[in-house]
């Protein structure tokens, strides 16, 4: 009726203790803990254990250590974690049709949120962005860089939490993709910076018609470029181009 109870190794009941302290609030970012033996004193466990479940926890970016190895509650790092999930998004076989739906969401409401702060210093960044689009037309990797600096600058005019962690790590496939496209045609570098330009243009100007209605024209031009590939739209995301955040 009952199947045995899987018993955790030491280690991991470490790791879900602190972890759990640190996700309530009980360990708030810079709160510093015992040393490993007062650790080991609290847990009860052998001194081998605490220091497998501080290295997992360290390696997390859940927990920082001072010059004086002194452990305190550290902020995982947002390169770290996307390329983490963008891993799993490879290895969960996400598909270039994945990529468009999920672009024809988050880049609308990127765009309308966006149109309602228009602040000078997201138009600053979205033509700092389109200057350095244009002096690198002719160079494919950095150029799909850029594409994904300028969308997810949008992605970030949202505030909303969620939907730019959500952006970011999918952003790294995004990345791939636009790769092989703009190494594929010769027009693709053009019209891309023709898209920029006139979104950045429409939001300078207040223009949600032009704004939404140029958005909706880039994410097709986005997925008609990937068809001139040769890509399988039901195919997994090809991960030959897919880098890790730096």
């Amino acid at each position: 009726m009952f199947e045995k109870l899987a018993v955790q190794p030491a280690y991991h009941q470490v790791v879900e203790a602190i972890e759990n302290k640190i996700l309530s609030g009980e360990l708030s970012l810079g709160d510093t803990l015992g040393t490993e033996s007062e650790l080991e004193q609290q847990f009860g466990v052998s001194r081998s254990s605490i220091r497998e479940g501080l290295r997992v926890l360290e390696h997390l970016g859940m927990l920082t250590r001072d010059k004086g190895r002194r452990l305190s509650v550290g902020q995982p790092k947002s390169n770290i974690i996307n390329s983490q999930i963008g891993r799993s998004l490879l290895m969960q076989k996400v598909t270039y049709r994945d990529l468009v739906e999920f672009l024809s969401f988050v880049e609308m409401a990127s765009i309308e949120s966006a149109l309602k702060i228009n602040s000078d210093d997201l138009l600053k960044e979205l033509r700092t962005n389109l200057a350095q689009t244009q002096k690198n037309m002719n160079r494919p990797k950095k150029l799909a860089r850029l594409d994904v600096e300028f969308h997810t600058t949008l992605a970030h005019a949202t505030q909303n939490g969620a939907m730019i962690m959500a952006y970011e790590p999918v952003g790294q496939l995004i990345y791939a993709s636009t790769q092989q496209v703009f190494e594929s045609s010769p027009i693709a570098a053009q019209r891309l910076y023709d898209a920029h330009a006139v979104l950045v243009d429409a939001l300078e100007r207040k223009d949600r018609d032009t704004a939404l209605s140029w958005m909706k024209k880039h994410i097709l031009d986005f997925e008609k470029g990937l068809l001139a590939t040769g890509v399988n739209f039901d195919e997994p995301v090809n991960p030959k181009y897919w880098t890790p955040t730096q």
